[in-house]
């Protein structure tokens, strides 16, 4: 797959050079308290990286799905990732997630990123439409799904099971023709 490229990002698949990065993340537990994978391990993130490598990085086929880590330009360093996975080939949806290393939160690298990734799956895949589905503790979250121009369309009652208790989700959604009139911003400011 060629990176997306953005003005201070590439969005690449992960390696192996990339484990220490996302383990700065991927082990803080309030970075992943909404998440349905718990803070991992080195040895965790290693699998990780290997199941991820093991991706087609192709929406074609229900199930599919892709990881792209957001590498600074300046120095290749990871700071955060987006998922997308395929939910349904015959009604083209997909699923769209995010995660951000918390010292890079607030300077626009999360928006940057997800609009790149949306805006390059709209165009390379046949989709109709993309969800965000968000648990409703993580706020945060709803509300940059809303400055991506996402909007959101349903509450579902304990929806998913993480870390052991019921969650209720808000699902949020963008179709393709609406893609390009997703609010853009300047990447330089904060959130």
């Amino acid at each position: 797959m060629e990176p997306i490229e953005t003005p201070r990002l590439i969005l690449r698949p992960l390696s192996f050079e990339d484990v220490p990065d996302l383990l700065e993340y991927h082990s803080d537990p309030e970075v992943v308290r909404y998440i349905p994978w718990p803070a991992r391990t080195h040895d965790d993130v290693v699998e990780v990286v290997q199941a991820y490598q093991r991706s087609r990085y192709c929406l074609a086929d229900q199930g599919d799905s892709l990881v792209l880590g957001w590498a600074l330009r300046a120095d290749n360093k990871v700071i955060g990732q987006s998922n997308m996975s395929l939910l349904s080939s015959s009604n083209q949806t997909a699923d769209v997630g995010w995660v951000t290393h918390p010292r890079f939160g607030r300077q626009g690298y999360a928006q940057e990123a997800t609009q790149a990734l949306l805006t390059w799956a709209f165009e390379r895949f046949d989709l109709h439409r993309v969800v965000a589905h968000i648990d409703t503790r993580n706020v945060h979250s709803a509300r940059f799904a809303e400055k991506l121009g996402m909007r959101r369309e349903a509450e579902l009652k304990k929806a998913i099971r993480n870390k052991g208790q019921w969650c209720d989700t808000w699902v949020y959604a963008v179709l393709r023709e609406e893609v390009d009139c997703m609010p853009q911003k300047r990447f330089d400011r904060l959130d």
